[in-house]
């Protein structure tokens, strides 16, 4: 009867709801305290990272963003590990979303960079080395990834001009 779903509403107005949905948890993004959370994922990664063991650095990485999305360190740290493990496609992408998320983010100029030179792209290489040398011109890492990309350009002139084989072709495999 009526009377009586309404008394049982009234008495146990939570016990029915409850049944039929599960606990609300708030997402950690929105909790205020995925910062600290995202901070020990990356505290583990770059322990990880120390010790050279990519996949379980890129594992707590991801972790990382997924709490933290803005974090620019987290995807350039991400983007070291891609480059260790030879996959420089991965790392030139997350160097470029470590810059979108903070363009004064120095490293992530010289991970773009190196990705870049990995994939034997120098002219683009050189431009990114150079971009972060505009925003921190005494940046080492940029400074002597640019001295490499000098050096592999003038090594690729050299074997192009004696016999017309190896380099010379539009930037083929890695430089070196």
């Amino acid at each position: 009867s009526r009377e009586g779903l309404k008394q049982t509403r009234r008495l146990q107005p939570y016990s029915a709801l409850s049944l039929a949905m599960p606990e609300f948890k708030m997402h950690e993004a929105f909790s205020g305290e995925s910062g600290g959370e995202a901070e020990e994922h990356k505290t583990k990664g770059n322990d990880a990272f120390k010790a050279q063991n990519w996949d379980e650095a890129i594992k707590h990485y991801n972790k990382a963003i997924q709490l933290d999305p803005k974090q620019a360190s987290f995807y350039s740290n991400r983007a070291a590990c891609w480059s260790s493990k030879g996959n420089h496609d991965s790392a030139l992408s997350d160097a470029k979303k470590c810059l979108e998320a903070d363009p004064g983010f120095i490293k992530g100029y010289s991970r773009k960079a190196k990705a870049l030179f990995d994939l034997g792209k120098l002219d683009e290489a050189e431009v990114g080395y150079k971009e972060g040398l505009e925003k921190e011109p005494s940046n080492a890492g940029c400074i002597s990834g640019l001295a490499d990309v000098k050096k592999a350009k003038e090594a690729r002139r050299s074997a192009s001009s004696w016999g017309g084989f190896g380099g010379g072709g539009g930037g083929g495999g890695a430089p070196g």
